[in-house]
């Protein structure tokens, strides 16, 4: 044999021996993938490990070092390909910025490769594909009637109850301003933004495909203190009799605010009396001559609640 065929085939075996160390290891035919995930919900840019178990068809784990390869169609899973211990091989599913709903596939060999296998594709909620509900509040619920600011705090979470982070929460309002329309949850699944407003207003909050009925909130504007202030005249000596007042309770209320509903009177003299208006006389006597008098009116509210006003008078001489 020539040296140059010594060398081509020293050279054939020795590759075939690199080919052989290179070639992998897959479960043998009629095995068995069965994929779990530690979690089956995850945030955007979350990750979870998935686990892959490869049994034999006679019921045993497959032997150490099998090759499994892992896919996903929507975020990654690294590494690709792992390799068994005692029929186990783990990866590490990593969700991107999209959310969605990830299946998470394993295989080796033509174990979990036909089409139909369910044991071996595990799904993976992501982000706001995992939204079961929204909640939202405001703090304080309402706002006086100049206008103000309250806090919205809207809650995202998945089926379990638990709170999911990185979701986008939509807030859209029927009046006011919102700071931000948007807003992203933290890791305790709470999203927030501000709304400023001077009337009343209906707010929502969504994220993914939920828009919780119990996500809308009132925020009221507070009517302002219904007020009231007493004026006096002395418009009349009454010969012989005494001298007359007449009085005015002058009321502020606001559109929506209670009305007034009745106006009781005490004039300083151990004498009152009750009026549907606002306007009412009385005359003081001689024996009230140059004494000073503190008249009030208790005033009732449609509500029911009362407000007081008074003022103080000095009566003048009085003509016989």
């Amino acid at each position: 044999m020539s040296s140059r065929m010594r060398v081509g085939l020293l050279t054939a075996v020795l590759l075939g021996g690199v080919a052989c160390d290179k070639a992998q290891l897959l479960a043998p035919t009629n095995s068995t993938v069965t994929l779990t995930a530690a979690a089956q919900v995850v945030p955007v840019a979350g990750s979870t490990q998935v686990t892959a178990f490869v049994l034999e068809s006679g019921g045993t784990p497959v032997q150490n070092g099998t090759t499994v390869r892992f896919s996903t169609n929507l975020g990654r899973v690294e590494p690709t390909e792992a390799q068994t211990t005692n029929g186990y091989a783990t990866a590490t599913y990593l969700a991107g910025a999209e959310s969605g709903v990830a299946d998470v596939r394993a295989v080796s060999g033509a174990a979990g490769a036909t089409t139909g296998d369910a044991s071996n594709v595990v799904q993976i909620l992501v982000g706001a594909a995992a939204v079961d509900t929204v909640i939202l509040g405001a703090n304080p619920s309402s706002v006086p009637a100049t206008g103000g600011t309250v806090t919205l705090l809207a809650t995202v979470t998945g089926a379990a109850g638990q709170g999911l982070g990185g979701v986008t929460v939509t807030f859209v309002t029927t009046a006011g301003q919102l700071s931000s329309s948007v807003a992203t949850t933290d890791g305790s699944g709470q999203a927030r933004t501000m709304l400023t407003t001077s009337a009343a207003a209906s707010v929502t909050a969504s994220a993914g495909t939920k828009t919780s009925a119990t996500a809308s909130v009132t925020v009221q504007a507070v009517i302002l203190p219904v007020t009231a202030t007493l004026g006096a005249v002395a418009d009349a000596v009454v010969s012989g009799v005494g001298h007359r007042w007449t009085f005015t309770a002058n009321v502020t209320a606001g559109a929506g605010a209670p009305q007034p509903s009745s106006f009781e009177w005490t004039f300083g003299d151990g004498t009152g009396v009750t009026t549907n208006g606002n306007t009412t006389a009385h005359v003081y006597g001689p024996s009230t001559e140059n004494t000073a008098r503190i008249v009030r009116v208790t005033i009732t509210l449609s509500d029911g609640s009362t407000i007081l006003a008074t003022t103080e008078i000095l009566i003048g001489d009085i003509v016989p």
